[in-house]
């Protein structure tokens, strides 16, 4: 079988039901909202990111596949970060963490 046709027929997908942000930062709620969407945007790109290595890591035979499914991911801001985080800086945060559980 290629690896084209390995991986159409392999689930490596990694989904996240609901993804809590919680912060000591004050916002409005069309900030935090603005937030909140920026930062789901940024979180799928790096999910996107380790479901290409997982893929890979299966392709080569060192990781099993199929897919992962998170119901919640909650990510806790404190200290410095709180105040003002990027996006970028909480979707790194979160796809170490995953990548850290799933020994990428």
């Amino acid at each position: 079988m290629s690896a084209t046709a390995t991986s159409a027929t392999i689930d490596c997908r990694i989904t996240v039901r609901e993804l809590i942000i919680e912060s000591h930062a004050s916002a409005g709620r069309a900030e935090a909202r603005r937030i909140g969407n920026e930062v789901a945007r940024a979180v799928a790109t790096r999910l996107q990111e380790l479901q290409e290595r997982r893929l890979s890591a299966f392709q080569n035979g060192v990781a099993p596949g199929g897919a992962i499914a998170i119901n919640a991911l909650r990510v806790r801001l404190h200290g410095r970060a709180a105040r003002h985080p990027t996006a970028a800086e909480i979707a790194d945060a979160v796809a170490r963490a995953v990548a850290e559980e799933l020994d990428l």
